[in-house]
């Protein structure tokens, strides 16, 4: 007997149609509560329909596009209740897919609203349709006491074009797809399997029990062809099946549930059973869904299967301030969660406002370290928090982005103790080409040169050739060993300067101190008298006076961040770094603090002014 009635309060005989897209609904509602099983599991997102009940958009592993689900209907058979969802597969414009599927599906993926249409694809039949990749059935005996999870697809979606499909505004009879050729080819159930699987182990996690039945038929399915004029035909074939999969959980008797309706389908050419107490099949044999509710007992285990080390990776971002630290953060992150890598991000800001975990994608974990600085709070802090989000999320790998004033020398002896819990990458130091002066006035942006593994020279495009020359130069003899990428905006791609799939045996190399860090420098709180300072600017404030303010900013202010109301009560970002500023919308409705913080030296005439136009 299964467990769903502790999910599912309240009888589902009683409104089908209701009630099963509702137990679905609290199967994906328990598992977002349980983050580490959830990304173990195969999920990379679950977003409900914002305007349509009974769907859901859905990011899985192994899979670069997004799945859509829809509730179509209920149904009884043979004392069963059947609740029937379509599955879509959007893919990704730049995915290989994409040319597997029809010229029209391919058309929409290059479109500027592609993205918006997948997000209220319930909203477009066409899209439903020119993407559709089969049906999961949710069905409940009507003793409730059983639950069984179908799949059925075409082992290929095969489509040809009778007319062909002709170039438009062509005078010739030049074809994109010639007549009689194939328009769409589509490997249907192995895209709907990769959902399937997610969903099956969401379902063994929440009942706490493993699947006690499972079937797989074939029968000979059909190919079709369609004519310009609309004319659809079904033509059988010996190479195409329609494929089904069932797996049930509890003791009825299900194989009499799959056969209904048989004697309305063509035969099945090939069967394969399983039940408790037999080996695994073939297919199937590794799949989550057989221990899934053991997840919590088997962690070990279970990142094996998936591939997940037990240490994440260390890196470290460190970086003078306005550097663009927070750009390159950005690409880092948008360049794993592509590759279904998840990472847990450690922030400290210099000062009392962490304005950069505001700015980054809610979509990452951020965890501020707003009081002093990461070399100054690593030991009462850092270990807590590493071992806080390891034990919550189980990422792959975890960043830790220091502050613009943070000295990192040193740093590698506060690893050292954490080694059991992490593996240390190394250090990325972010280098601003055309601030680099800032090297020689203050220690703290020497030593972060001198402490890195790793060199990100960025804005190369504010400076000439001869002068990014002199940099690289002055680069090298401080530090001989770290390697340097010239970039702009911030942007490198990780896959090139990180070892970012190698899983180190043993960390010990990594974290000795190199032969130039020398012990005079371990541990240096000096932050060459940089302060920070807080204005809180609740009411609107006059643009041209704000304006003027920034431009005749003293040289003894060097950084600045904020948001501000202008004018009208427009919401801005304003940026500014040694002269040169930048102001843009900001449209979070979550943050509703206006601010802005200055670094520098002397900042008392500065806040008076700002204090004066607010």
């Amino acid at each position: 007997m299964t467990k769903f009635k502790e999910i599912k309060p309240g009888k589902i005989i009683e409104d089908p149609a209701t009630a099963i897209p509702e137990l679905l609904q609290y199967f994906l509602s328990r598992i977002q509560f349980v983050p580490n099983t959830r990304f173990s599991i195969g999920w990379r997102g679950i977003k409900p329909a914002e305007r349509f009940e009974n769907g859901w958009t859905f990011k899985v592993v192994g899979f670069k596009g997004v799945y859509g689900l829809c509730y179509d209907n209920a149904s009884e058979s043979n004392d069963w209740l059947n609740g029937t969802f379509s599955i879509s597969y959007f893919p990704h414009p730049d995915e290989d897919l994409v040319e597997r599927f029809s010229l029209a599906a391919a058309y929409q993926t290059q479109q500027p609203d592609y993205f918006e249409k997948i997000r209220e694809f319930m909203a477009y039949s066409e899209m439903r349709s020119l993407f559709n990749v089969g049906n999961f059935i949710l069905s409940i005996n009507k003793d409730e006491t059983d639950l069984m999870l179908s799949l059925k697809s075409l082992s290929r979606h095969k489509v040809v074009t009778t007319d062909g499909i002709k170039l438009p505004k062509s005078e010739n009879p030049a074809y994109l797809i010639a007549p009689g050729e194939t328009d769409q080819n589509l490997p249907s159930f192995v895209i709907a399997y990769g959902l399937f699987k997610v969903l099956a182990s969401t379902v063994t996690f929440s009942l706490q029990q493993s699947p006690s039945f499972l079937c797989r038929n074939k029968r000979r399915g059909n190919y079709y062809a369609y004519s310009y004029d609309g004319e659809t035909q079904t033509i059988p074939s010996n190479c195409i099946n329609d494929v089904e999969l069932y797996l049930s959980y509890g003791n009825a008797d299900f194989k009499k549930q799959i056969d209904i309706g048989t004697d309305e389908l063509p035969k099945v050419i090939q069967s394969e059973l399983w039940k408790i107490g037999t080996p695994y099949p073939e297919f199937c044999k590794n799949a989550l869904w057989w221990i899934a509710h053991q997840i919590d007992d088997l962690r070990a285990y279970d990142k094996r299967l998936i591939g997940i080390e037990d240490r994440p990776q260390l890196l470290v971002i460190s970086g003078f301030l306005g550097s663009g630290k927070t750009s390159m953060l950005q690409h880092f992150l948008e360049h794993q969660v592509q590759r279904d890598r998840f990472v847990a991000v450690l922030q400290n800001e210099f000062g009392e406002t962490g304005l950069d975990g505001k700015l980054l994608d809610d979509t990452y974990s951020v965890t501020e370290l707003n009081e002093g600085t990461v070399c100054c709070t690593l030991s009462g802090e850092l270990r807590p928090a590493i071992n806080n989000i390891i034990n919550r999320f189980q990422p792959d790998m975890i960043v830790l982005e220091t502050s613009g004033a943070t000295n990192p020398i040193g740093l590698r002896d506060d690893f050292m103790p954490l080694s059991e819990m992490v593996r240390f990458d190394s250090i990325t130091t972010v280098v601003d080409a055309s601030n680099y002066h800032a090297v020689d006035k203050y220690e703290v942006a020497a030593d972060q040169i001198i402490a890195a593994d790793l060199i990100v020279l960025n804005k190369t495009d504010m400076v000439d050739e001869q002068t990014l020359e002199k940099i690289t130069k002055d680069i090298r003899s401080r530090n001989p060993f770290a390697s340097i990428h010239p970039t702009t905006q911030g942007y490198i791609n990780p896959g090139l300067i990180y070892d970012l799939d190698v899983t180190r045996s043993d960390t010990k190399d990594t974290l000795d101190e190199s032969p130039e860090l020398t012990t005079n420098h371990s541990h240096h709180h000096s932050h060459d008298g940089i302060s920070t300072l807080k204005i809180d600017l609740e009411q609107p404030v006059d643009m041209e006076s704000f304006i003027d303010v920034i431009e005749s900013m003293p040289p003894s202010v060097f950084r600045l961040k904020g948001i501000v109301n202008l004018g009208a009560g427009k919401a801005v970002l304003v940026q500014y770094v040694c002269g040169h500023y930048d102001i843009s919308n900001f449209q979070n409705p979550n943050v509703a603090d206006r601010f802005i913080v200055i670094i520098g030296h002397e900042l008392e005439t500065t806040a008076l002014k700002f204090k004066a136009i607010s």
